[in-house]
């Protein structure tokens, strides 16, 4: 048996991963897999590469979500201030800002894009009649 077979087989009997054998012994993990395909781990060991799996995969989910709520923000500030310059272009005129010529109404909105946009248009009227 080769002497970096033997190392690997121990390694995972400690609880290593494949990535981290690879990187100790520079073997690639196609071979480990065929070397320590019937290799039974201890309980300990599994719990070990799952712990570790499982606080990877967590870091990774929380540093998406952060890079989701960035894009979400940059495409929500885009989409204000398309409106606001939609807003200025269309209301030109002046009149009085106390009056509701056309009264209120409650509008509920399901399209977030939509929704963006109607705030922005509603800061723009605000802009202007500040």
């Amino acid at each position: 048996m080769r002497k970096d077979k033997q190392i690997a087989i121990q390694l995972r009997k400690e609880g290593n991963s494949y990535s981290q054998i690879r990187d100790t012994l520079g073997v690639s993990k196609s071979t480990l897999s065929y070397w320590l395909r019937n290799l039974k781990i201890s309980k300990n060991a599994r719990r070990k590469i799952s712990a570790r799996a499982h606080k990877i995969s967590i870091a990774a989910l929380i540093e998406r979500n952060k890079n989701q709520t960035a894009l979400a923000k940059e495409r929500a500030e885009r989409i204000r201030l398309e409106a606001r310059q939609e807003v200025s272009k269309s209301s030109k005129r002046k009149r009085n800002p106390n009056s509701l010529i056309y009264g209120t109404i409650h509008i509920r909105i399901c399209d977030v894009k939509l929704f963006f946009r109607i705030i922005g248009w509603i800061d723009g009227l605000k802009e202007k009649l500040a």
